[in-house]
């Protein structure tokens, strides 16, 4: 099973697009600011490895910019998608430089997802 860490600070997006992975057959583990989301990553254990992280950039604590370059520094294998409602091209540019494998502007289909 795919392991899936999902950071949105929005209850209502993070629990439709959660309960659609869901039933796609995905491990989701939820964290709704970028310190939850650290902290999910730094608890992986045995069989509890995250295969992905879809992350939000505006998000309280750590944005998600900064979530990803964490990522990329401890777990630099792990694939890594940014969904914002930041469109605008400076900030898909700072992503890509981070080595973001992909950029979802929302709103966004859970099935686009």
């Amino acid at each position: 099973m795919t392991n899936i860490l999902f950071m949105e600070d929005e209850p209502a997006i993070r629990e439709v697009l959660t309960e659609y992975m869901k039933m796609k057959q995905y491990h989701v583990t939820e964290a709704c600011d970028g310190e939850e989301a650290v902290t999910a990553l730094d608890s992986q254990e045995g069989n509890v490895r995250y295969d992905m992280a879809v992350l939000d950039i505006m998000v309280p604590k750590k944005n998600g910019l900064e979530v990803l370059q964490y990522i990329r520094k401890k777990y630099p294998d792990m694939a890594v998608i940014m969904l914002t409602a930041l469109g605008d091209e400076q900030t898909q540019g700072k992503a890509f430089n981070f080595y973001a494998d992909d950029y979802i502007v929302k709103p966004v289909s859970p099935i686009i997802l």
